[in-house]
């Protein structure tokens, strides 16, 4: 091959790669304009909220706090207004420490309603804790109330039947009391049975006991008790 034809196909394939060079730089070019295209396109939906929505799966009917311009965590997107109004019910026991609101609203309505006695958590009680409490540790909490007063036996307060003259109320038991005879001893009060006739010996035993010597017709009686005398001997000493 002459030079001449050497240069002729290098200048063929100069052109060849230039116009191959021209189209790259015009798909760049297309390519460039097609994002910038896409790119204004995004732009214009995220200025609209039309993306916003979409991620949230909702339109516009579903729920329109979220396609507007205001923030989400504001109370009037999520105030009492849109919450919406919750029913308590006091009678619904607590079952545990979550849950959704109207069963926390309800659970703390009865814990009210227990501590308070009344018949449902929103009345008043009669006192509050810290009225009781001042009272409770009061020295004397009834001091301005008067004590009643009743007897021992009467018809409305301590009703009784079937009492025999002469018996007493008397402990039958630890935790038991009944009205009968007071089966004493004369031993039981410190005293000497009744005897009659002479008088028994005076003896350690028998000092301070009391003897009756029974007089017969128109004879008085006479008394005696067992002392012990300035020599250290028992004796008996009428008293009457």
């Amino acid at each position: 091959m002459s030079d001449d034809d050497r240069i002729t196909r290098l200048e063929e394939e100069m052109k060849r790669l230039k116009a191959k060079q021209q189209d790259n730089d015009d798909d760049a070019a297309v390519k460039y304009r097609s994002d910038q295209y896409r790119y204004s396109r995004i732009d214009g939906q995220l200025g609209s909220q039309e993306i916003h929505g979409n991620l949230k799966g909702l339109n516009a009917d579903d729920h329109p706090h979220y396609l507007n311009s205001t923030r989400h965590d504001v109370s009037a997107r999520h105030g009492d207004d849109v919450i919406g109004n919750r029913t308590v019910d006091d009678t619904s026991a607590p079952t545990g420490n979550e849950g959704k609101l109207t069963y926390l609203f309800s659970w703390l309505g009865y814990m009210i309603k227990a501590i308070t006695g009344e018949a449902n958590w929103r009345t008043i009680p009669t006192t509050t804790l810290k009225t009781a409490g001042t009272h409770i540790s009061a020295a004397n909490p009834h001091s301005g109330s008067a004590p009643t007063v009743h007897n021992l036996v009467d018809t409305t307060n301590h009703p009784v039947s079937g009492l025999t003259a002469g018996h007493f109320l008397k402990a039958t038991g630890e935790e038991a009391y009944a009205f009968g005879p007071h089966g004493l001893t004369a031993g039981d009060v410190g005293a000497l049975a009744k005897q009659s006739g002479s008088l028994p010996a005076a003896t350690e035993g028998n000092r301070g006991q009391f003897f009756t010597v029974e007089g017969g017709t128109g004879v008085a009686d006479q008394v005696y008790v067992c002392i012990k005398d300035d020599n250290d001997d028992y004796v008996w000493q009428q008293i009457i």
